[in-house]
């Protein structure tokens, strides 16, 4: 194929990820992918397309030690080979995950490019428009509605269920706190620009994600800037594994730098990233393997986590808004040669 500029967006999932599999013929229609692809152009890159780095996060547990009361044993007075009498380490569980992976390498590691062609971007910008358009919408009538189809996902319910179901407040500050920026994916932009212009809110992937699925969970997140104080095991290990993924494309490919960003166990603003020594070794065995799955692939990184923004343009009359500015991060850009 030859070298070539791409737009890099990783992804961790619990799903299977083999080619043809219904994540990734989701992924084909994600919004995300014009976005991204008009912000590279926006920053004077020309990509190819977008490519798609997805890790699957291995399900095995750490093997814990038998209750004393379900404990059996043979006549021997040996315990059976089914249960154990001390929980497994979490150097040993990193060393079986790491087994695990080395088996099937293409079960946890895949990579895909995904491309804008005839009026896939023209649908994807018009999309963006119209809830756009919707948002203001709300904001006009004073009334984000509730998706009640969208409370339960993932086995869990929405973070912001109590408040919805008027069991608790936003005001509950052991439950809820204003986030440091109001659009997690991209920094909030300063009310004037360099050249005086005042700058408008950015409306980014995320966003229009949360507003497809529900306008009330859009508004609590989006327009009053909350966030829930307690994270999941899954997301600060999804935060510390993107850390180190961060570091090995800085890098170029640095399995050292990845695995000191692991060991730090903080983000950028020097926060702790709590995650126990289990999540710590399996983060650190999953970032092995991807390091032996893509060390040998030619690449040339020319930005990392790089923030875009620019005009929110409806596509049918080239009418720009004066509400929103469309944007985002992209995880990295690299010149890459397969």
């Amino acid at each position: 194929m030859g070298k070539a500029i791409y737009v890099i967006e990783h992804k961790t999932t619990s799903k299977d990820i083999v080619p043809g599999s219904p994540y990734w013929q989701r992924l084909t229609l994600d919004d995300q992918v014009s976005t991204y692809l008009e912000g590279a152009k926006l920053l004077g890159h020309t990509p190819h397309g977008l490519l798609y780095d997805v890790i699957r996060k291995p399900g095995e547990r750490p093997a814990l030690a038998t209750p004393v009361e379900s404990r059996k044993y043979t006549k021997d007075g040996a315990l059976y080979k089914t249960q154990r009498d001390v929980d497994e380490s979490p150097e040993d569980y990193g060393a079986r995950i790491m087994e695990k992976i080395s088996e099937n390498p293409d079960a946890y590691f895949q990579r895909s490019i995904v491309v804008r062609i005839g009026d896939e971007a023209r649908v994807a910008a018009q999309n963006a428009w119209i809830y756009a358009q919707q948002i203001m919408a709300f904001r006009k009538s004073g009334n984000f509605p509730q998706n009640v189809d969208a409370c339960e996902a993932w086995g869990r319910f929405c973070e912001f269920w109590d408040v919805c179901t008027n069991q608790d407040t936003l005001e509950n500050s052991l439950k809820y706190r204003k986030k440091e920026a109001r659009n997690t994916e991209l920094s909030s932009p300063s009310p004037e620009s360099d050249d005086g212009k005042r700058r408008l809110p950015i409306i980014s992937a995320s966003a229009l994600r949360e507003v497809r699925r529900c306008p009330k969970l859009y508004q609590y997140k989006y327009e009053l800037g909350y966030e829930t104080t307690e994270r999941s095991g899954a997301l600060h290990f999804g935060t510390l594994f993107h850390l180190a993924l961060e570091a090995w494309w800085k890098s170029n490919g640095s399995i050292e730098a990845a695995l000191l960003a692991l060991s730090v166990r903080s983000d950028d603003r020097g926060k702790a990233i709590e995650v126990d020594a289990y999540d710590e070794q399996k983060a650190r065995a999953l970032m092995l393997g991807y390091h032996a799955r893509w060390s040998e692939t030619k690449m040339n990184v020319l930005a990392v986590e790089k923030e875009f923004s620019g005009p929110l343009v409806n596509p049918e009359t080239d009418g720009v808004s004066r509400t929103f500015e469309r944007g985002g991060k992209m995880d990295a850009i690299a010149e890459m040669e397969f």
